[in-house]
């Protein structure tokens, strides 16, 4: 099934909105690869970046310009989808007023027949919520949920019941007005035909992927801050990375991963992730070498006269917990399921570099690991470090942040206080 006009989270803000694929994978979705390939694959938007251009295109598999009526056509004719379909049951379209029934609250019943059979391969369904947004709401700032877009939400709740893939992609997508100027044309929000004059922010663009005008040429700003057409909470028709680049995802449910594929490994460079940006590295106090010690000597009476040694600085709060007597007990209770030191270790320093609090999604990155591996270590984590059911080790349900309380750690654990963490 492939759900068009909304688009995923990835490093590049790129796309009709900013829909968190973490939001999805809560819900028990995952993403898959072809094994060996990289973990991003974003798609390039046609010219320009509008949406009668660029969904005929994604939706037909071929360079062009169209209605509505033309999409439904194109999707059901596309060769490389009729090849993978069952005779008699081409590709099916859903646009966007056939997606719900008459009151908006649940999936249209032919579209849950047709997601539901298992002749018909490959169903795809027309979310415009992104677009709906742009032309209105400019006081309202949405967060885009899965529970504030309940179609999207039903859509993969039913590819679920019935065992399907699920491509989530977007047609092109937008820049937000932020004190934009207005330059005037005709053609387009964000694009104008050719007049033979180019102002600072602007590029002419010609070729083959320039869809219109039929001559294959048009300006286009690649500023963020030029506008076309009246003003609205956001515009098509440029040609910034917002706008052109545009993330594609397949997601599958965890038991169905096909032959082949594998499941991707979070990836978000460090300032996509809010309370992302890198702290400066632990702070270590040096350790002073104990000193090698001469043999002892003897008074008069024959009693040694022992040597008292300054104590050794404790280094770390990490090294003082994973030596601390509790620790070791904590461990040793814990028996099997007990995670390897190394990574207990490698999860404390990703809290210590935040602060004390980092998304899962931003922890699994970090140790280079599966998100859906964090769960079971951060539930193992918690029996260690929660001595006598103290909250030392916590998750933010809301935000899917594992938090860490130092103050209490120190005093269950018996660390010597005072070293400053990164927070």
């Amino acid at each position: 099934m492939l759900v068009g006009e909304i688009s995923c989270r990835q490093p590049t803000k790129c796309a009709d909105a900013t829909l968190p694929v973490e939001d999805i994978r809560s819900t028990g979705w995952v993403e898959v690869i072809k094994k060996g390939d990289p973990p991003l694959r974003p798609a390039i938007a046609a010219l320009p970046s509008v949406t009668e251009v660029c969904r005929r295109s994604l939706l037909c598999g071929r360079l062009m310009a169209g209605t509505g009526d033309d999409e439904k056509q194109g999707f059901a004719g596309q060769t490389d989808l009729l090849q993978v379909s069952k005779s008699g049951a081409p590709p099916l379209l859903f646009q966007k007023s056939d997606l719900t029934d008459a009151g908006g609250a649940t999936l249209a019943a032919d579209l849950r027949r047709e997601i539901a059979s298992s002749k018909r391969r490959v169903v795809a369904a027309i979310v415009n919520a992104v677009d709906d947004h742009l032309l209105k709401g400019e006081q309202v700032a949405v967060p885009w949920t899965l529970r504030h877009i309940p179609v999207l939400s039903h859509l993969l709740a039913a590819a679920m019941e019935s065992g399907r893939l699920v491509i989530l992609t977007s047609d092109h997508g937008h820049v937000l007005d932020r004190k934009t100027t207005f330059y005037p044309a005709t053609a387009g929000e964000r694009y104008r035909l050719d007049a033979g004059d180019i102002t600072d922010g602007e590029v002419r663009i010609k070729g083959a992927r320039v869809v219109l005008p039929p001559e294959g040429v048009l300006i286009a700003p690649w500023s963020e801050k030029i506008r076309y057409g009246s003003k609205r909470n956001g515009y098509h028709g440029g040609v910034s990375p917002q706008e052109c680049v545009i993330p594609l995802s397949l997601l599958s449910w965890p038991a169905l991963v096909p032959d082949g594929f594998e499941v991707a490994a979070p990836y978000d460079p460090g300032w996509w992730i809010v309370g992302g940006i890198q702290r400066p590295a632990p702070r270590t106090v040096p350790v002073t070498p104990i000193p090698v010690q001469p043999l002892p000597k003897y008074s008069e009476r024959g009693q040694a006269e022992l040597l008292f040694d300054a104590a050794s600085s404790p280094g770390t709060w990490i090294e003082q917990l994973l030596n601390s007597p509790a620790f070791v007990h904590q461990l040793k209770q814990a028996g099997r399921a007990a995670p390897a030191v190394e990574r207990i270790r490698g999860v404390l320093a990703a809290l210590d570099e935040r602060g004390g609090t980092v998304l899962r999604q931003a922890l699994a990155q970090k140790l280079g690991e599966s998100e859906l591996r964090m769960p079971g270590l951060v539930a193992a984590l918690r029996r260690i470090l929660n001595v006598d059911g103290y909250p030392v080790l916590s998750v933010d349900d809301a935000s899917g942040s594992v938090v860490l309380n130092r103050q209490l750690l120190e005093v269950q654990f018996e660390l010597s206080q005072g070293e400053p963490s990164n927070g």
